[in-house]
């Protein structure tokens, strides 16, 4: 089976970095390396590492200053050659057969560049009341690549890709962080890159009041739109989106006054793009969704 290496950004991961990397220890697949940045950890992540050496493959690069996620990740992509990639964040964990499942369906799936599963939520933090629970995105190229328009479609550290499609695609941009993933797929989308997502949860990721997405709340949003907004100009060739990239975001909400005032803008914006999307069935789900979810 198809050599991997898994690359996984570790920065202050102390807390949570163990049972991500036993739960690497523990993979069926045993054809694959680990591949850390650490990104200038100030606590005992690098000891903790060195101490998995000998139970895996693991070949770790220490940058002396902090770059951020984004160049963190690029750091990763230039070191990897292996054939395939599998992203992981430090404190998530795999499923026992991760590697394997996903390995195995890209060599079956010649035609997939990239593939993600679905997820199992969990929290050890007493103050976030979250129950476990599975998410599941679109599991093929059309639906994921039309549900861009939403979200991300695929979670980021569920996904393992061919080396081939980061080469194609490019780096992160940190200037999307944190949105550098969802930047990502939108550009792939558009370079024609397939995409795919198993139906059974590989990965469990780990819900915190520490995570980025919740420290950077309000530059999350910007970015989000603005990838959209990127996305929807892509599909149309040029054509603006008339706001309707803010009318998708998931983390708006509009009053009933102000989607009235929009609606005659975007309403050519919608239909020029229900010509062009992958899938026009998730497409008018997507639409149907934003704007009754923002009916008050």
């Amino acid at each position: 089976m198809t050599k991997i290496s898994v690359a996984l950004p570790v920065y202050n991961a102390s807390a949570n970095l163990r049972p991500t990397l036993d739960s690497l220890v523990a993979q069926s697949h045993r054809d694959f390396d680990v591949v850390v940045h650490d990104d200038a950890s100030q606590d005992d992540t690098l000891e903790i590492l060195e101490g998995y050496s000998k139970r895996m493959s693991l070949k770790i690069i220490h940058s002396s200053v902090n770059l951020g996620i984004s160049d963190s990740r690029n750091k990763l992509l230039d070191a990897i050659d292996a054939p395939m990639v599998a992203i992981l964040d430090h404190d998530d964990i795999c499923h026992p057969t991760r590697l394997e499942r996903q390995a195995e369906f890209l060599e079956a799936n010649r035609d997939i560049d990239i593939c993600g599963s679905a997820i199992i939520y969990f929290s050890d933090d007493a103050e976030i009341p979250i129950a476990s629970r599975v998410l599941r995105h679109p599991a093929h190229d059309a639906e994921i690549k039309t549900q861009l328009l939403y979200n991300t479609s695929m979670v980021h550290p569920s996904a393992m890709a061919r080396r081939s499609f980061f080469a194609d695609v490019g780096s992160y941009d940190a200037k999307f962080s944190p949105a550098e993933d969802y930047a990502m797929w939108c550009r792939a989308a558009l370079l024609g890159k397939r995409f795919a997502n198993l139906e059974e949860p590989l990965l469990y990721y780990r819900v915190h009041s520490r995570q980025t997405s919740n420290i950077q709340a309000q530059r999350m949003v910007q970015n989000d739109i603005e990838v959209k907004r990127l996305y929807i100009r892509g599909l149309l060739h040029g054509a603006l989106d008339a706001s309707l990239a803010e009318l998708l975001c998931p983390y708006l909400r509009h009053s009933n006054q102000a989607i009235a005032a929009a609606l005659p803008n975007i309403v050519p914006v919608i239909l020029a793009l229900n010509d062009k999307v992958p899938c026009r069935a998730t497409y008018a789900k997507l639409i149907g969704a934003a704007i009754t979810r923002n009916i008050v």
